[in-house]
């Protein structure tokens, strides 16, 4: 691992960096929280329609909105039950640690998304190293797009080493001991889109 990679030697729990009581900033009028918006409303209902989900939904996009961290919450709870969703697509949605974490935890066990794309997000050290821990511990995601989102190169290589499908397939077969049909797809990038798409099952 490069020396300047050592940020994501990761640990095994991870969470976002809690807030300071003591800083100015936090002693400032507290912040109200923002409402969520009625399309990650819609979305989560049906993520955990009849418990499992929809099972014709297998791709989400929500983009170009900012989904607040209430709302990549109730996401990330839908996730952790959810069957049937194999892509997510949440590019331009302001997301921070906090909601990486969310996102992280929802998708720890879930054995069924193998597709991610958080574009034009600008992402943290610390959300980056979320995510590769995400990657070292699912081995069902084999996508994961961050463009301009991370800038540093060395970053960049290192999750693409583990998306690499050589990685990918000893993973799963230490993990479950055989490489399932499509379980190394890859999907493109979407971009130029505002608000919520569902692509339904064929």
């Amino acid at each position: 691992l490069p020396q300047s990679l050592q940020h994501l030697c990761l640990e095994d729990e991870y969470s976002p960096r809690p807030l300071d009581p003591n800083s100015t900033a936090e002693r400032r009028q507290p912040r109200r929280a923002k409402p969520v918006p009625k399309e990650v409303l819609q979305a989560v209902e049906r993520l955990q329609a009849g418990g499992d989900g929809d099972p014709t939904l297998v791709e989400l996009t929500l983009a170009s909105m900012d989904l607040t961290a209430e709302g990549f919450r109730q996401l990330a709870n839908a996730l952790v039950t959810n069957k049937y969703l194999q892509s997510l697509l949440i590019f331009n949605t302001f997301a921070d640690d906090t909601c990486i974490f969310y996102l992280c935890e929802g998708l720890r066990n879930n054995r069924t998304l193998r597709s991610i794309n958080l574009g034009e997000n600008t992402l943290s050290d610390r959300a980056v190293s979320m995510l590769a821990a995400l990657l070292r511990a699912n081995p069902a995601v084999n996508e994961l797009y961050l463009d301009w989102g991370v800038t540093n190169f060395d970053t960049r290589q290192y999750i693409n080493a583990l998306l690499s499908t050589d990685t990918r397939r000893q993973l799963w077969l230490d993990l479950h001991g055989s490489v399932p049909p499509n379980a190394l797809e890859r999907v493109g990038h979407h971009s130029g889109f505002r608000g919520a798409d569902y692509r339904l099952a064929d």
